[in-house]
Order: C-alpha cells, then sequence, then structure tokens
C-alpha cells in the first residue's frame, strides 16, 4: 500500500497552508505526521482523507489519483477526525451498528466486528449506558472501534489521544502499532509522545513545508551535537539573572535537591560545564521547529 504526494498545495483565499509538498508514504510501519498547531496538519488530513480537495497537486494512492477518483481511498479508509460525530442517545453497540450499516456492512457482520472491537478498546461491558454518559476517554475509545469497522487498510488518525488519560494513551499506541504492522496508518500529533515509541516514518510540518520525512532513528543521528546539559544552582540562576533564558521554549530544566539542571537545544553554547548529551526525540523536533537543527 502506498500513497505519494505530488507537488501538494492548499490555498484558503489569500491564505497559502501548504505548497509543493511531495513525500511516499508506504505500509508496514507507523507513520507519524508532527507538527505545532496551526501547522497545516489537519488540512492534509483533509486532503488524504478525501473531505477536501487541494489547489495544486495530486494524490495517488497505489498509482491511482484519488483526487479525480476519490472512491480509491473511501473504499480503503478508516478515519478518525479530531472531533467525533456522536448521536447521545445510541449505545455504543447501536452507534457501531450504524457506522456500519453506513459503511456497506452486513448486520451480521456488523455484530461480530462491533463485540471484538469493543473488546478491543475495553469497552465490552458498557451494556445500555448511552454516549452521552460516557467520558470524553470513553467517547474517544467509541470512536476508533468505529475507525476499524470494515477491516480499512488505510487508517488516519487526527489527533487521536484526544481526552485519553495516560493509560488510554498507551492502549492506544499499542493498538495502532499493531495495525501499522499490515496496514498503512498515519497519525497527526503536535505531542511527540503519541508516537514516539510506535512511529517508524516521521513528517514534520511547519510554515507550509516538510523540514523533515525520514526515521526518528535517522532525526535523532542527525541532530546529535545540538543538546547540552549543565547544571545550575539556585545561587547562580538567582545571581545571574536567567529568567528570559529560562523561559525559552529552546530549554528544559530538572530541579534536584541542590542544583538545577539545565538541558539546552543550541548549536554554540556558553556555559564552560555544559556537556553533549544524547537528544530525545521531542528536543530534536523542537530543534527542528526553531531552526537550530538543519537538515
Amino acid at each position: 500500500m502506498e500513497i505519494e504526494l505530488s507537488n501538494l498545495g492548499m490555498k484558503y483565499g489569500q491564505t497559502q497552508v501548504f505548497s509543493e509538498l511531495n513525500a511516499r508514504l508506504t505500509s508496514g510501519g507507523l507513520i507519524g505526521l508532527l507538527g505545532p498547531n496551526g501547522a497545516g496538519k489537519s488540512t492534509l488530513i483533509k486532503l488524504l482523507t478525501t473531505l477536501a480537495k487541494p489547489t495544486t497537486g495530486d494524490v495517488r494512492l497505489n498509482g491511482d489519483s484519488i483526487i479525480s477518483k476519490p472512491n480509491n481511498m473511501r473504499k480503503l479508509l478508516g478515519y478518525l477526525p479530531q472531533q467525533v460525530p456522536f448521536y447521545p442517545n445510541l449505545t455504543a453497540t447501536e452507534y457501531l451498528t450504524y457506522i456500519a450499516s453506513i459503511k456497506g456492512i452486513s448486520n451480521k457482520d456488523a455484530r461480530i466486528q462491533s463485540d471484538a472491537l469493543l473488546h478491543q478498546v475495553n469497552l465490552a461491558n458498557t451494556g445500555n449506558k448511552q454516549l452521552k454518559d460516557f467520558s470524553g476517554g470513553m467517547q474517544q475509545r467509541v470512536g476508533i472501534a468505529a475507525t476499524l469497522l470494515g477491516d480499512p487498510q488505510v487508517i488516519i488518525a487526527d489527533e487521536p489521544s484526544t481526552g485519553l488519560d495516560p493509560e488510554e494513551r498507551v492502549t492506544l499506541r499499542n493498538l495502532f502499532a499493531e495495525l501499522a504492522s499490515e496496514r498503512l496508518v498515519i497519525i497527526s500529533t503536535h505531542i511527540v509522545s503519541d508516537i514516539e515509541a510506535i512511529a517508524d516514518d516521521l513528517l514534520i510540518l511547519n510554515q507550509g513545508q516538510f523540514m523533515y520525512h525520514g526515521s526518528p532513528n535517522e532525526l535523532l543521528k542527525q541532530s546529535d551535537g545540538y543538546v547540552w546539559e549543565y547544571s545550575l544552582s539556585e545561587h547562580e540562576n538567582t545571581a545571574n539573572n536567567r529568567s528570559d533564558q529560562m523561559s525559552s521554549a529552546l530549554i528544559s530544566l530538572i530541579q534536584g535537591a541542590q542544583s538545577i539542571k539545565v538541558r539546552q537545544i543550541t548549536a554554540r553554547i556558553d556555559e564552560q560545564n555544559a556537556h553533549a548529551v544524547t537528544p530525545t526525540l521531542e528536543e530534536a523536533y523542537i530543534g527542528v521547529l526553531n531552526g537550530v537543527i538543519k537538515l
């Protein structure tokens, strides 16, 4: 399974969201689409799911355009939007049965799949409880189950961890990682930890361009030498009046018993006791977004 973006551009009125995006995405590993809020991730997702048409360029699925032939994508797609549409008076089973009918799944298969999926997302015992009485995290899990109805071969999720607690996030990550072994799975998020442990391929979108496309390991390799660590005593922090520096997005602080440990993302550093450390994926991502790490 392969999706190819070819000179893809999108414009709303006079606002250019992105332009000339090119990428080839393949199945067999989870693809993480990273970028800050407002970077254009949701717009790109709308194009991939055929909910909108680009201003320029094309998207091809296995060589066939989904712009001129959107059903090429729709018949294989499972899509989880940021805001999952719900009918509050339905139970989870009734909701999945309804979504299954829209997808053209028979009543018998709908029952079998609904039961299995509700068990998979830990909602098998909700019985006659209506969706309006579900927590936000529970509603999100129902949306995930609905996405998986019909065994889609392309799964696209836009900020799927919204409303989930830490345990639910881990369960969701494991589920998507398992699905990605045989399908093309794309997760769009601005939270690095959502895909850090499971993504095989990363796309970083910012200011209308892909700033990076490749594996997380390769990004970490290219970020070596850009993250520094040093200790700062409480006295030094006050005496040197570093409040402006400490507020930088390129600085992280870890409070210790006797000192503050500082991690700074920069190409050069003046601190005499600073030493280079292995970057985290989040630090590499922040460095790329801020133009400190040049790829």
